[in-house]
């Protein structure tokens, strides 16, 4: 990889991240709650819930392709060939990481976590309003059972539930699937992705 092509990816990581703390930061500055059809004021007649979904769907893309592009350039400083890994499964680019390097980051997951999410994650799930749309409602019967409940304990579980479950590099496209009954999930609380972020890249040196 050029050094422009590494500079700008490894900024690439930062700011998507930068993006997702913003927005987050934003949310509770707002107080927005998920549970409230109350408008926020001076919003132009936004509800809570329709701007935490909204703003959290935003964080979270971002988080999301701040971790897939942290885990592409630990693939690249291993040896891989970038041009090989043109899918956005997090659970993929992590097992084709040495185990060494999925240890290590195993490692620094746990002291995340226990540095500023002493008490775990907290998950968000609800489902969008049901259509009368006879065609969609057809769509929502598959569709209709409670998330599971998700073990976020280790990093890889995280992506995997990130990947399955939260949908995480499809939340752009959340607003498709607003009238079709879907389960939306969001995490509470991302500081500990965000300072994992952080660390790992501390350790890596920009060129």
């Amino acid at each position: 990889m050029k050094t422009d092509a590494f500079r700008m990816l490894y900024d690439n990581i930062h700011d998507f991240k930068a993006t997702a703390v913003e927005v987050e930061s934003r949310i509770t500055n707002l107080r927005l709650d998920s549970h409230s059809d109350d408008m926020v004021p001076n919003m132009y007649g936004r509800t809570h819930v329709e701007m935490w979904t909204s703003m959290k769907t935003v964080s979270h893309f971002n988080l999301v392709v701040s971790l897939e592009l942290m885990l592409k350039l630990l693939l690249h400083l291993n040896g891989n060939d970038l041009t090989e890994y043109q899918h956005h499964c997090l659970t993929l680019l992590h097992n084709d990481l040495p185990q060494t390097f999925q240890d290590k980051l195993e490692s620094m997951y746990q002291e995340c976590k226990s540095d500023v999410l002493p008490h775990g994650h907290k998950i968000v799930a609800y489902r969008s309003k049901e259509t009368y749309d006879p065609l969609l409602r057809e769509r929502q019967k598959t569709n209709r059972f409670p998330p599971r409940d998700p073990d976020l304990w280790k990093f890889r579980n995280a992506l995997d539930y990130f990947d399955s479950d939260a949908m995480m590099a499809m939340k752009r496209y959340t607003w498709e699937h607003v009238n079709e009954g879907q389960w939306y999930h969001y995490i509470k609380d991302i500081s500990a992705f965000v300072e994992l972020i952080d660390r790992v890249m501390d350790d890596i040196e920009r060129s």
